[in-house]
């Protein structure tokens, strides 16, 4: 583990939607807190595989390109 931002960032997606399984598993969370807080990895995942490849540099972006 190198802490690369691409690194970080895949296990914080991989983080939020843990928590978002968790959730509707345990704490019963249904409708829009579950949407909402589906949609915020979603949005974790969309950073990591466009935001952190073109904006931050790294050992797997193309922002140094």
């Amino acid at each position: 583990w190198g802490w690369d931002p691409k690194e970080t960032w895949s296990f914080i997606t991989w983080v939020v939607y843990a928590c978002y399984l968790h959730a509707r598993a345990t704490a019963g969370w249904k409708g829009r807190k579950a949407a909402y807080l589906a949609l915020f990895a979603f949005g974790c995942w969309i950073w990591n595989y466009y935001g952190v490849n073109i904006f931050i540099n790294g050992k797997h972006s193309y922002a140094g390109v």
